[in-house]
């Protein structure tokens, strides 16, 4: 039931997912429970758990898909898709952050390291302090950006990341 309420299949009750979810634990016979007494909690999960969950039970996103309608911004921006990705190229990739670590450096400033995505690939990135502190906006995962940077190997580690030089919030509602 969870993989259908999350993958929409059940979008035509018009109840949240939330609600859907919340009942299904509470009732043997989920189905008639909103055909005969539709749900009174009309609260909804947040944007960024929806988008989570309609992805691990669907696999990708269909109805929280944030880069739906952004053939303008990809154009008039050069947006580069993560897999065309070169080794030292700069370029602009059209992103939203999947996990955000933040670090103190032994000099004790900021830096953020963690996980990006564009509509169809995942990739490591590194903010470094120096950077960071340009930025005039929160940095979180309920938000596009359009970031800047190169795609560079850590030969120690192995581990390739996108180093993020300047990033821009993309006003996408």
């Amino acid at each position: 039931i969870t993989a259908l309420i999350f993958s929409g299949a059940l979008d035509i009750f018009k109840d949240t997912k939330k609600s859907m979810i919340e009942a299904s634990t509470k009732e043997d016979d989920l189905f008639l429970k909103f055909i005969d007494n539709p749900i009174v909690n009309k609260t909804e999960y947040e944007l960024s758990y929806l988008r989570e969950m309609e992805k691990k039970y669907l696999g990708f996103n269909l109805e929280y898909n944030m880069f739906r309608n952004m053939d303008s911004i990809k154009k008039n921006n050069s947006i580069v898709p993560i897999k065309c990705l070169r080794y030292e190229m700069v370029a602009n990739i059209l992103i939203h952050f999947v996990k955000i670590k933040k670090i103190t450096t032994k000099k004790k400033e900021l830096m953020l390291v963690g996980q990006l995505e564009d509509e169809a690939n995942e990739l490591e990135f590194v903010i470094f302090p120096k950077t960071l502190t340009t930025f005039n906006f929160e940095i979180n995962d309920n938000n596009i950006y359009i970031a800047t940077g190169n795609l560079k190997k850590d030969n120690v580690k192995g581990i390739t990341s996108f180093i993020i030089s300047n990033l821009q919030l993309v006003n996408y509602n």
